[in-house]
């Protein structure tokens, strides 16, 4: 595949998607609107097929079907690179996937790998807010143990974190402090649920990804601080990025403003 392929309406690429939900149904849709494809818009494209692969006849366009958190490492490997050249994923899973932790290193956290991925054109579609919740009965206690699937990011948020804010939420006020610093409970989804029924009385506070709240407080957990506003994302991995040229057209403009945080991860 040649750069010329891409900047024809991405023509020919073999592009990675989420499987089923409504990041899968908003992949197809952004297709079929933007490169002229012809693909099912369904939460659940792919059906019954074990393929999860469709080829577009007119353009040539392959989209494979693939589960979230793989979306990225897929980007990310030249090995991989016939299974997906560009991958359509959440701004969450990919911001995650790029991000350092900037605590003292004697901080124990979940071992992560920076991914050499490179994001190519924000989407938007499937807007979605990472938030930090603590429990709707008790609002006032201090954070000591944090439930989340983003614990780069959360790390991040927590080292960043104003001294106004701080005080709002109720960290401790050491909690820059190795010993004082709230421990980071990483698990693969179910959130909410770990949170409220794995802790006795619940979770201190739980970090997660949200439409509108709703769900987080259906769950006990009252949101409290936006921490980064994303949406869909056309990914690839650095070495293929630089060969990729995308058409203006391909592009949407963010609906929102970065925080801080999301600024520090670009830098």
């Amino acid at each position: 595949m040649t750069s010329a392929n891409f900047s024809s309406h991405l023509n020919d690429a073999v592009i990675g998607i989420q499987a089923k939900g409504r990041l899968a149904a908003g992949s197809m849709e952004w297709l079929n609107e933007r490169c002229g494809t012809d693909f099912p818009v369904s939460e659940k494209p792919f059906g019954d097929n074990p393929r999860r692969e469709f080829t577009d006849q007119s353009t040539g366009i392959t989209v494979r079907g693939f589960s979230n958190a793989d979306l990225c490492p897929i980007a990310a490997n030249p090995r991989l690179r016939k299974l997906a050249e560009l991958v359509v994923v959440g701004g969450d899973k990919f911001y995650e996937s790029i991000a350092e932790t900037k605590a003292p290193e004697d901080i124990e956290r979940p071992p992560a790998l920076k991914l050499s991925i490179h994001q190519l054109a924000y989407l938007g579609f499937a807007p979605c807010t990472l938030m930090i919740g603590k429990p709707t009965t008790d609002q006032d206690r201090e954070v000591h143990t944090v439930v989340t699937s983003y614990p780069k990011l959360a790390d991040r948020y927590f080292y960043m974190l104003t001294p106004p804010v701080r005080e709002e939420l109720h960290f401790p006020e050491d909690s820059l402090d190795p010993a004082s610093r709230p421990e980071i409970v990483y698990v693969h989804g179910g959130t909410e649920m770990v949170a409220r029924c794995a802790f006795n009385g619940g979770a201190d506070a739980i970090i997660d990804v949200v439409d509108s709240g709703r769900s987080m407080q259906e769950n006990g957990y009252m949101p409290k601080d936006e921490i980064i506003h994303f949406g869909a994302m056309l990914v690839a991995g650095t070495t293929v990025a630089y060969e990729i040229d995308i058409p203006d057209n391909m592009h949407t403009a963010s609906p929102v403003q970065p925080t801080s945080l999301l600024h520090e991860l670009t830098l």
